[in-house]
């Protein structure tokens, strides 16, 4: 079997092309750009607080402040809109109303651009280097109901949270929905060599004869044989070692063992997660952002833990441990990341 029919029989219907590329971002590239051409349109309705990689269109697309502008002015035709957080008041609504509010607000935001112009909304299934912000199901169910119905595609950017990350192979397949472009990286090959990929469906192919004809995303190391024998490889592993199971049972007992240890704790504003990606989100007590993760990383790393903060403007510690994790190291983790709340004050 190949590398291409093995991540479609992985992702399942309604996948029936995979293009591979170099990196994560050359990957956000070439799905903005096969929106375009499939399509005609010229806009992307994106996220703040997203994450979509360093390149023009990528970085573009991508939504926090601190990346984008030491480059603008950036690439046109980019609108964001605020993210599903329940947390922070981008939508004055209860936490259980933000999925439905947001739904709405990208509704309004494609109705003022003009349907005609909208090619494809791009989102990440956890806003991961934002601060781990797990939307709302019923979010990214309207969002697929929204392109459904403006002829829009709509693009998973699932370089963290694919290959076993949320318990899933891939995020999407929590949801019962399929976005139109799957953009994957990083686990895909486990870090040994670079390889991307974009699963495409059907009605987002710009390969087959409703093409444009335009020259096709192309970069000279794309599709390596080294690189598709890492990710082989690298997904024989996880199957043979049972990963993906692995990873939804560390991931919830990393969340609940943080919620039952720390959210009381005056200093934790947060806990939320998918699988083996958790966000403990720190509460200010006028210190920079910045300035509270680095202070809280030393005390964990203190304790024998390395833990990392995001890039979104909020001060959250990003939790993504090996798959590989144990039990008995996933409570080690809790207990230092507990214990190393009291050197904040």
């Amino acid at each position: 079997m190949s590398l291409a029919e093995k991540l479609l029989s992985l992702a399942g219907e309604p996948f029936e092309r995979v293009f591979f590329g170099v990196t994560g971002s050359d990957a956000v590239e070439a799905a903005l750009k096969f929106a375009r051409l499939r399509t005609g349109r010229t806009k992307v309705i994106s996220h703040w607080n997203g994450y979509h990689g360093a390149t023009f269109g990528a970085l573009s697309a991508h939504g926090i402040a601190t990346a984008r502008h030491p480059y603008e002015p950036l690439l046109p035709g980019f609108v964001h809109v605020p993210p599903p957080d329940r947390v922070h008041g981008d939508y004055p609504v209860p936490a259980d109303e933000v999925g439905a509010a947001a739904v709405d607000h990208v509704r309004r935001t494609i109705l003022r651009e003009g349907p005609e112009s909208v090619s494809a909304i791009i989102t990440e299934p956890v806003f991961a280097g934002g601060g781990a912000i797990v939307p709302p199901d019923e979010y990214l169910v309207g969002l697929r109901n929204l392109c459904d119905e403006f002829g829009i595609l709509l693009i998973f950017d699932g370089v963290v949270t694919g290959f076993g990350r949320t318990g899933k192979w891939f995020a999407f397949q929590h949801l019962g929905i399929a976005p139109d472009l799957l953009v994957l990286g990083k686990g895909l090959t486990s870090g040994y060599q670079a390889l991307s990929a974009v699963l495409l469906v059907g009605r987002a192919d710009p390969f087959g004869e409703s093409g444009s004809g335009a020259p096709i995303h192309i970069h000279t190391l794309a599709a390596n044989p080294l690189g598709c024998i890492a990710a082989m490889t690298t997904i024989s592993v996880i199957a043979r070692d049972h990963l993906i199971e692995n990873a939804a049972a560390r991931g919830a007992q990393l969340e609940g063992g943080l919620r039952a240890a720390v959210a009381a704790h005056p200093r934790v504003r947060d806990v939320r997660g998918r699988g083996v990606l958790v966000g403990l989100e720190l509460q200010t007590s006028g210190e920079d952002a910045r300035e509270l993760e680095h202070r809280y990383a030393r005390a964990c790393r203190d304790r024998g833990v390395f833990v990392g903060g995001c890039v979104g403007p909020h001060p959250v510690m990003v939790l993504h441990p090996p798959l590989t994790i144990s039990a008995g190291q996933t409570e080690q983790v809790t207990a230092a990341l507990a214990s190393a709340l009291d050197d904040l004050d």
